[in-house]
C-alpha cells in the first residue's frame, strides 16, 4: 500500500488570486489521486504499484511446437502427389495444442486477476 502525506492549503495573502486557485486546484487533484480527499468510493485514487499483486505466478509449461510435419507422399493414379503427416506428429500437434491452450488459459487467469485489482 503506498503512503502519502498530506499537502497544507495555500496560505492567504503569499500568492497572487489566479496563483492561489492553480495550487488549490493542484492540491485538490493530488489529494483525489492519493486516495486523501475524502472520495467514498475513491473513483478518482490512481492505482499504484503496492495495490497490484498476485497470490501466485502460474508457472509456464509450453515451450514451443514440436509436431515437424514428417510424413508419407502418397500419389493416386491419375492425381497429383499428396504430402500425409505420419500418425506421430499429429499425436504430437494435439499435445502442442493442449499445452498451449493451457498456457492461455493460465495468462487469462493473471490478466482477470489484474484488472479485478485494478478495478477495485
Amino acid at each position: 500500500m503506498s503512503r502519502f502525506t498530506g499537502i497544507p492549503s495555500v496560505p492567504e495573502g503569499v500568492a497572487g488570486e489566479w496563483q492561489a486557485k492553480l495550487l488549490g486546484t493542484i492540491k485538490e487533484n493530488i489529494e483525489l489521486l492519493t486516495g486523501q480527499r475524502g472520495e467514498r468510493d475513491l473513483a478518482s485514487k490512481a492505482v499504484t504499484k503496492g495495490d497490484v499483486t498476485l497470490r501466485s505466478v502460474p508457472s509456464s509449461v509450453f515451450s514451443g511446437v514440436t509436431a515437424r510435419g514428417d510424413g508419407f507422399e502418397i500419389t493416386p493414379p491419375n492425381e497429383p502427389t499428396i504430402e500425409v503427416a505420419a500418425l506421430e506428429d499429429f499425436v504430437t500437434l494435439i499435445n502442442d495444442t493442449r499445452l498451449l491452450a493451457e498456457e492461455v488459459r493460465l495468462l487469462r487467469l493473471t490478466v482477470d486477476a489484474l484488472i479485478a485489482q485494478i478495478r477495485r
